[in-house]
């Protein structure tokens, strides 16, 4: 029987075997300034974990985000980085494994799953919060480990708890400019995992558990490639042709749109 306890504990404990394995491929690395995403190095990416670290510690405690505006995420998390002027990745690592213990007792010492103020004041289950913050030590243990010529794999019910976790937030971030005129039904199916009925009308969208009404386009997806292509890490098209998203329906097509009608979270 899964009980919202239950949830949260796998969750953290989740993020704890991540944080272990990322903090490895940190200190492993050969070169902390190869490009790991983006303009981000592989030390810029384990300082920015180390830096988002006592931004999440408030939210988890109950006591809000310093984060105003959703749409200033991105230049909150520039600004963090600017702050963390350690070099050595060791350090870096050091650093987030000890701010990981933090957050985790913090959160366990909530009890039950209320609901706390993330970023901009929008209130979010913990478990929703302690998934994403999986979401982020999954992701960019990918990027640093792929920059390094490391293995990383992506454990399928971890990718299922990302997937849970950030339902709540993604109506606010659906991309306006690709979403405007869209009005659609997509059944989203991880394979032995979760499930999530995405209904979009026009620039908005609602998440339900499963669909209510007719469905435009069934998507069933492993859970792994479904995480890598929503946080902009594959293409949706190589994970078509591998069999590991496929889609069908009376649109079957919006399948390929799904991931453009989203901003990064």
């Amino acid at each position: 029987m899964h009980t919202v306890a239950n949830e949260k504990d796998r969750a953290l404990a989740a993020v704890e075997t991540a944080t272990d394995r990322l903090c490895h491929v940190v200190r492993a690395a050969g070169n902390p300034e190869a490009l790991a995403v983006g303009e981000w190095s592989i030390r810029d990416v384990a300082a920015h974990i180390a830096g988002s670290i006592p931004l999440y510690l408030p939210i988890v405690r109950g006591e809000g985000s310093t984060y105003r505006a959703l749409n200033r995420i991105a230049e909150s998390n520039a600004a963090a980085l600017a702050e963390i002027t350690e070099r050595d990745c060791c350090a870096l690592a050091d650093r987030v494994e000890a701010g990981m213990v933090e957050l985790a007792a913090a959160a366990r010492a909530q009890p039950g799953n209320p609901d706390v103020a993330w970023h901009a004041g929008l209130p979010l289950p913990l478990l929703s919060v302690c998934a994403l913050i999986l979401g982020e030590l999954l992701v960019h243990g990918y990027d640093i480990a792929r920059a390094s010529g490391q293995p990383w794999a992506i454990p399928p019910a971890d990718a299922g708890l990302v997937f849970a976790g950030a339902a709540p937030v993604l109506p606010h971030f659906v991309n306006p400019a690709a979403a405007v005129g869209v009005r659609a039904t997509f059944d989203v199916r991880l394979r032995g995992y979760r499930r999530a009925a995405f209904v979009f009308d026009d620039g908005s969208l609602r998440v339900l558990p499963q669909p209510v009404g007719p469905v435009q386009c069934h998507l069933s997806a492993d859970p792994v490639a479904y995480l890598l292509v929503m946080y902009g890490r594959s293409d949706s098209m190589r994970q078509v042709l591998t069999g590991k998203i496929v889609a069908w329906g009376r649109k079957p097509w919006l399948g390929f749109l799904l991931p453009r009608l989203f901003r990064s979270i």
